[in-house]
């Protein structure tokens, strides 16, 4: 029985070949001709049998994954190892980038391997980020690697099959209530959630500090802009005050008039 293939991810740019068949390497007894080619990193590999392997030190032949023209000899600090379950959730971003990154955020890696049906999450579906649920994990054919497919709950119609892929049914949902993607469409639902309570509350936040701000602000060019019931109790507290100044006005000008009465009798002689 064959061993399984060690698998392994790319970890920076490296110039590989890809092996073609060449009628002028033919007639000089070749099969195959090797033409020069950039791998860039993201790019999944498996190790060649050990017959093929080379005889240098830390370095180790492989093959590509998805393209099995392709061949590569690295360092293997070049490489991570990966599980077959990582290469295959990997195997579904088609994008070299995003695969790349994914792999370097293991609670990317990590959420695809917890995933199951009943799952809720968020898929990118044109540009917007639906809620749905997982009702497949699994292999399709023509598509490489570890595909999930989605019904979007809350948005009917948006998607693009009923949860039939190529006349075999996966799952059932609503006509066009359904999509088949990859591990990088994928966002957890509750991560999504959180980021969203996260947002209210910041913004709860920013709106007192501002609110705070403008209050300081007014105050110091002698505005001021109160709540409501503090306006009201200002307004009794000024009511107070006035009638306080009223009464203290008026006992000033009685002492006033008390005392021009005194100074005149005292002036005329009289008591």
């Amino acid at each position: 029985m064959e061993e399984p293939k060690k698998k392994y991810i790319l970890l920076v740019d490296r110039v590989g070949s890809t092996l073609e068949r060449d009628l002028a390497a033919w007639s000089l007894g070749l099969s195959m001709k090797a033409t020069p080619i950039q791998v860039f990193r993201g790019e999944l590999l498996e190790a060649l049998q050990e017959a093929k392997q080379t005889s240098v030190g830390n370095r180790i032949a492989l093959v590509g994954i998805e393209r099995k023209s392709l061949r590569l000899e690295c360092p293997t600090a070049d490489l991570n190892r990966l599980s077959d379950e990582e290469a295959n959730l990997l195997l579904s971003i088609s994008s070299l980038g995003e695969r790349y990154a994914t792999f370097i955020d293991r609670k990317r890696l990590d959420f695809g391997r917890r995933l199951s049906p009943e799952n809720q999450v968020f898929v990118s579906v044109k540009r917007d980020h639906l809620p749905g649920v997982v009702r497949y994990k699994g292999e399709l054919p023509s598509c490489p690697g570890t595909m999930f497919g989605v019904e979007l709950i809350e948005n009917p119609g948006q998607g693009k099959c009923d949860g039939t892929f190529r006349n075999k049914r996966y799952f059932t949902c609503p006509p066009d209530s359904g999509v088949f993607v990859g591990l990088d469409k994928l966002t957890p639902r509750e991560v999504a959630d959180s980021k969203s309570s996260e947002r209210g509350e910041n913004a709860q936040v920013n709106f007192k500090s501002r609110l705070e701000e403008k209050a300081k602000s007014r105050q110091q060019f002698g505005v001021f802009d109160f709540h409501p019931v503090i306006l009201a109790s200002q307004r009794i507290l000024d009511s107070k005050f006035s009638k306080r100044g009223e009464n203290a006005e008026a006992n000033f000008k009685s002492r006033l008039d008390k005392k021009g009465k005194k100074s005149w009798r005292v002036s005329s002689g009289r008591n």
